[in-house]
């Protein structure tokens, strides 16, 4: 609750955030309003927080119950329970939600058969800017994708921009979820070029295809009255 300095696991700074109603359900809109008083905020934890260091803003958006609680059970539809209104401190909460889920789905006749051949782990990414020198040069000596560096912000790989394509990252903002390229001080300036320069090489999807979040956010269109190969 309230404007707080977060860490974050990736070794970054966010501050914030604001909570006011919206009228609109699909408003994602930041404003100056917004910005100065988090800033106040903030600054009385850390008197040393500076506007200039912001790289990015960006507002989410959560629905909340009426009643001020979660809304967790039966509905009208057999199987369908609602897990809803789930506000502070739903992270905390979430296993005991999950479990008590689990019990109603089951008292409602869920054969609930344990997953014998679920994996609960997957195999660490390669994260180039954590690695020790030594690393990267082991790294790079058995495969040289490893030290072409597609994002010099975050210092990512073009190795690990291939890995998320792989995974599934087929968009801009899928490569950057998975390796943080385009997250830093250039916002994709540089970087996002070459990522899409690479996403069509391995999808076989030419640029005009591609997108940045899905939908119609293409990046690069075809020239007005000149829809042959090349005019993109």
């Amino acid at each position: 609750k309230g404007i707080l300095v977060i860490p974050t696991a990736d070794g970054t700074i966010m501050i914030g955030p604001t909570a006011h109603p919206v009228g609109a359900g699909e408003d994602l809109s930041t404003s100056a309003s917004g910005a100065s008083e988090i800033f106040a905020g903030a600054k009385r934890l850390v008197p040393e927080v500076s506007e200039r260091d912001v790289i990015a803003e960006f507002a989410g958006l959560r629905a909340v119950a009426d009643c001020e609680d979660f809304i967790i059970g039966r509905t009208g539809a057999p199987g369908f329970l609602n897990a809803a209104g789930i506000q502070s401190p739903g992270l905390t909460a979430a296993p005991a939600i999950a479990e008590r889920i689990a019990r109603t789905l089951a008292d409602e006749g869920l054969s609930l058969v344990p997953n014998t051949a679920f994996v609960s782990t997957r195999p660490e990414p390669l994260r180039w800017s954590t690695r020790s020198l030594t690393e990267r040069i082991r790294a790079a000596e058995a495969d040289p994708r490893c030290s072409n560096i597609v994002c010099r912000c975050e210092l990512v790989s073009e190795r690990e921009v291939l890995d998320a394509i792989a995974g599934g990252g087929h968009t801009l903002d899928g490569i950057k979820l998975r390796t943080r390229a385009g997250m830093g001080r250039c916002q994709g300036g540089f970087c996002g070029w070459r990522c899409l320069q690479l996403l069509a090489r391995e999808t076989g999807l030419p640029l005009t295809a591609l997108t940045k979040h899905g939908g119609d956010s293409w990046i690069v269109c075809e020239r007005r009255g000149d829809a042959g190969e090349g005019s993109a």
